[in-house]
């Protein structure tokens, strides 16, 4: 169960995992993102609607399609967010305590 803090998880198939929270177990907005390439040491932003960026992320290795799990502190619900990776850009308004986008 996430209770607080940033988490930028990544993997494969975590939709099924039952560590996945719900609308009813999520402690803070929650975003599953279903089908981000993650390319080797790039950065993947996660921006608001005005462009402030939230959160800065490199990850260690290529991931094509990934499933990633990611929650912050300044997530709101009802606000929109854009996370960009090299080739991926996903916007998505966070209107339930846990959303999946694919």
């Amino acid at each position: 169960m996430i209770e607080g803090g940033s988490i930028f998880s990544v993997g494969g198939g975590m939709g099924e995992m039952p560590s996945v929270p719900t609308n009813a177990t999520a402690k803070q907005p929650t975003v599953l993102l279903i089908g981000l390439n993650i390319t080797k040491d790039e950065p993947i932003t996660i921006c608001d609607a005005k462009g402030k960026c939230l959160d800065i992320i490199t990850i260690p290795f290529s991931l094509r399609r990934s499933a990633s799990l990611v929650t912050s502190p300044a997530f709101k619900l009802g606000n929109t967010y854009t996370v960009k990776t090299k080739g991926y850009e996903k916007t998505f308004t966070l209107n339930e305590p846990f959303t999946t986008i694919r």
